[in-house]
């Protein structure tokens, strides 16, 4: 904002003032964000668009990513995203959890699946979806990560498809601190991916 950008910051489902009452981490929400797109493109005539998220909101823009967009659409920034639900899922319940991800995530995707009408084990696969993405793209994750953990950040950045593809990764950092950990570099790559996006 302090540098001339317009910010629209929307709560996705199950959050703040928006509607239903939990997450499809991802899924669903890829919809919801092309959505508020075209009312930004409708309402208020937006005309460069790029889509930023944090841990589950970058897994959400990486999502959308591989969906037909509206052409004021420009960019992704995702920082700390992870490469797919289950594979999330599997880890954390390993590493946080310490008990075996099977058969709990079956039957909890079954519930999701009724309930619904999305899949753990299926659905909110960030590398497939960014295997389809064809607008710049930036990703960020902190060294230090161990709940979307580093290794996630090669395993999306490779399948991305994107011909213009960078990568920051910040030293030490953990989940979503990596502005926190280095602003200055965050800010000059940010805004240098933003400059060469959207003045091309």
């Amino acid at each position: 904002y302090e540098r001339g950008y317009s910010v629209f910051i929307p709560d996705q489902r199950g959050y703040g003032l928006s509607g239903d009452n939990e997450t499809t981490m991802g899924h669903y929400e890829r919809l919801d964000m092309i959505d508020w797109a075209n009312m930004l493109i409708k309402d208020l005539g937006a005309q460069n668009i790029v889509m930023f998220g944090v841990s589950m909101g970058a897994a959400t823009v990486m999502l959308m990513s591989g969906e037909k967009l509206p052409p004021q659409v420009k960019a992704f920034i995702e920082d700390c995203g992870y490469s797919s639900v289950k594979e999330e899922f599997e880890y954390n319940m390993k590493q946080i959890v310490h008990m075996p991800p099977y058969p709990t995530l079956l039957i909890c995707s079954a519930m999701t699946q009724v309930r619904k009408g999305w899949s753990i084990m299926s659905d909110a696969d960030c590398v497939k979806a960014v295997s389809r993405a064809k607008l710049p793209f930036l990703f960020i994750h902190g060294s230090a990560d161990t709940f979307v953990p580093f290794f996630m950040l090669d395993k999306v950045f490779n399948a991305c498809s994107s011909p213009e593809k960078e990568k920051l990764v910040v030293d030490r950092a953990k989940h979503t601190e990596a502005y926190g950990k280095a602003p200055e570099l965050y800010e000059k790559t940010v805004f240098g991916f933003l400059e060469r996006a959207l003045n091309k």
